[in-house]
């Protein structure tokens, strides 16, 4: 409030912020029409319907949002760290704050607020500095179903229910909030005031992997990138027209994004009228290749609050919700959109990459299949900037949909200087990072983008074995976790039950999640005093992971990712991947394709959280079993007798290998027994006996037991995989 008085705020808002809890409230005589009370009732909704005690543990950490998540809470609280690095929970009693770390708070939080600029464009800035410095806030020191919301979540969303309550308001003629929101409460909360919405994309998977064999790395990055942008862009437009801010965007991700808007008829107008320019605008550009499909209900306060308890009505919305958006995409097109569909230009020549009937010049390439490449080396810049103008700008830039039909906006890269220079030529600008001071306009957007290089032939050169890596990842059991990870199964009252299923506790578990496969993934791959992984991410977001690169590394990101992934989530949550293995200059799609088959065989593993490598159902294993017997035990005994024994062939590790694999046991292990001790050193080396007796016995003990030969199998592969050498070295291990 004091801060509010420096800045020169009106008297209303602070009216609102002084009194937007019942107790104080109650007592302060307002008029009727104060926006107090639209903060109040959206203070109520955001807090799961409660109201915060009046006294508190100061000191009081944030818990994570993991704790309670498909389990028993264990205390685990947030390191004070904010956003921008990777930070781990720990012990509630071991993440306690001081006065001095408020006081710190205090000190960006004045001089952040005077550099925001003027009126409406200061919105997305302030969201940003909320997101900085109160992430790892508390909501509430006092009430313990609040203790892992933070303060930048709660906020955020009162922002969003108190704008769409307001418009709501509005259109019903309501001026005495206090009658209508106050003292009618429970009236107002069965009202279906809200809109929830839900956007998807379709087609990803065909439009990012329709590249060239040349450069495949570089168009699919682009591509990947466009997609994030266009749904970032589809998204501000939308509310832009709505009259809301980015408060009311509970989610986006992995093609798809959730929005909270007033349940009034201009919102519905403006929704319909948005979703049939944006299709007509992606007929005209990709045809029926990619398609946003739009689905949105009506709900009440209740169904956020999740009450009647025993009717658990906010998982019914989401399951209604999606049933809307599916019956959409079965009736895509309207007749007039049909027919826009089927309208092929006379005469024209078809891009050579994607088909479409727009190619031109030389290259035979449409104008985004041309673009692409072009724009993936300035995406390598931690500083790019995505600046949108109305104005076209020098080539290379992208089109995309405008206010109106037929208009078209354009998206170009630079460096954020250049973006803050370019002033109110700018309709927004997108970062990827944070900026030093704010400007207008601009929205901080995550990207997982980490790229060691751009080029598959620079992250392959150093291996052993020519070959590429490419990997997919997924969590497992996602959907459930939304549906019911919150759920108390075992609690008898079904109030109690169902206390923490709130939807600010789901938009918050979702922004963590979009965190670490946006952001943090960037920091995994760049390591911790270790090399930076030679991958790049082809996309990362929503829940899963594409990246490319050299084959051993790949497999050492996925470890590192899975590692840091259980970590981040307390274990609560697992993710299961594939890795596919190709020749450098096999198409990265047909790669990609191979590594989705491995990921679905991965998650074919009773319990998942299972990697799956080479060929499906083959080379399978829970992570702990590939970290620790396979790598961890095989592999490693294998490096360390073959790197003992320098000048043996690699046609040894062949002779193993079919042994192995031979069906016929006893012949199989006759052979086997013979070849193992013909290793045995000629040297009376004490260190290198010890190891040959380790050796084989190991060698020989693991192929009586299936289940090590199995594993044995893949770690001889492993090594092989690094022993072999065009240029006749020999790689490091994993």
């Amino acid at each position: 409030e004091a801060l509010l008085r420096q800045t020169g705020a009106p008297p209303a808002a602070l009216e609102a912020v002084r009194y937007h809890h019942a107790a104080s409230l109650r007592e302060a005589g307002l008029p009727g029409d104060s926006p107090a009370y639209l903060l109040w009732a959206a203070n109520r909704i955001a807090a799961g319907g409660g109201e915060d005690p009046e006294d508190g543990d100061p000191e009081a950490p944030l818990l994570s949002i993991f704790d309670r998540l498909n389990g028993e809470p264990q205390g685990m609280a947030c390191p004070a760290g904010g956003t921008e690095r990777l930070t781990y929970p720990a012990p509630a009693a071991d993440c306690r704050r001081s006065p001095g770390w408020y006081r710190e708070l205090w000190d960006r939080l004045v001089p952040g607020l005077s550099a925001l600029p003027p009126g409406a464009d200061s919105t997305a800035p302030l969201l940003e500095l909320c997101e900085t410095l109160f992430s790892d806030l508390p909501a509430s020191t006092g009430r313990e179903a609040a203790g892992d919301i933070s303060l930048y979540d709660h906020s955020r969303m009162t922002a969003a229910l108190a704008c769409c309550i307001q418009d709501y308001c509005r259109e019903k003629g309501v001026t005495d909030y206090r009658a209508f929101l106050f003292e009618g409460e429970a009236s107002f909360r069965q009202e279906d005031a809200f809109l929830l919405c839900s956007c998807d994309f379709s087609g990803i998977q065909r439009f990012l992997y329709q590249v060239d064999s040349d450069g495949a790395l570089r168009s699919l990055r682009a591509r990947s990138f466009f997609l994030e942008l266009l749904m970032e862009h589809q998204t501000d437009e939308l509310l832009e027209r709505c009259g809301l801010s980015r408060a009311s965007l509970l989610y986006s991700g992995g093609g798809h994004c959730y929005l909270l808007l007033p349940n009034t008829g201009e919102a519905r107008r403006q929704l319909a009228e948005w979703s049939r320019l944006l299709r007509r605008w992606l007929i005209r550009h990709f045809g029926a290749a990619l398609y946003l499909g739009f689905g949105w209900l009506g709900c009440s306060a209740n169904d956020l609050l999740n009450h009647p308890a025993e009717a658990s009505p906010y998982s019914g919305l989401f399951r209604r919700l999606s049933e809307e958006l599916g019956r959409g995409k079965l009736r895509r097109y309207s007749p007039e959109e049909l027919a826009l569909l089927n309208a092929m230009e006379a005469g024209a020549r078809e891009c050579r990459i994607c088909g479409s009937a727009a190619a031109n010049g030389e290259e035979d390439l449409c104008p985004w299949c041309a673009a692409f490449p072009r724009l993936a080396a300035r995406l390598m810049d931690p500083d790019c900037a995505a600046v949108v103008t109305e104005k076209r700008p020098a080539a290379p830039f992208l089109a995309l949909p405008g206010p109106a039909e037929g208009q078209d906006l354009y998206l170009s890269l630079c460096t954020q200087g250049e973006a803050r220079a370019m002033g109110a030529d700018c309709r927004r600008v997108y970062r990827k990072g944070p900026s030093r001071e704010p400007f207008p306009r601009s929205v901080r957007i995550h990207l997982g983008d980490y790229a060691y290089s751009s080029l598959l032939e620079e992250l392959t050169e150093e291996e052993g074995m020519a070959r590429s890596g490419v990997l997919r990842m997924d969590v497992d059991g996602l959907g459930q976790a939304f549906i019911g990870g919150f759920r108390r199964k075992e609690a008898e009252d079904p109030a109690e039950g169902e206390r923490y299923v709130t939807l600010t506790r789901y938009m918050a578990f979702s922004r963590q999640m979009s965190l670490f496969f946006k952001h943090h993934i960037n920091e995994i791959l760049r390591g911790e005093g270790e090399d930076p992984a030679r991958v790049v991410v082809v996309y990362s977001g929503g829940d899963d992971v594409l990246l490319a690169g050299g084959w051993s590394d790949v497999i050492r990101s996925a470890q590192g990712i899975h590692r840091a992934f259980l970590r981040y989530t307390l274990c609560r949550l697992t993710i299961s991947g594939g890795i596919a293995l190709c020749p450098v200059r096999y198409p990265l799609y047909l790669s990609a394709q191979e590594a989705g088959a491995l990921e679905e065989d991965a998650k074919e593993l009773e319990g998942k959280n299972a990697v799956s490598l080479f060929q499906p159902g083959t080379n399978r294993y829970r992570w702990e079993v590939f970290e620790q017997q396979v790598a961890g035990e095989k592999l490693a005994l294998l490096q360390r007798f073959f790197a003992e024994e320098a000048d043996l062939g690699g046609s040894l590790l062949y002779q193993l290998l079919e042994h192995l694999r031979e069906d016929s046991q006893r012949i199989s292990i006759a052979r086997y027994a013979y070849l193992l001790a013909r290793l045995e050193p000629r040297s009376r080396d004490p260190e290198g006996q010890a190891l040959y007796r380790e050796f084989s016995r190991q060698m020989y003990q693991w192929i009586l037991n299936p289940e090590d030969r199995r594993q044995l199998i893949t770690a001889v592969y492993l090594m092989i995989y690094q022993r072999r050498s065009s240029k006749g070295g020999a790689a490091s291990g994993i």
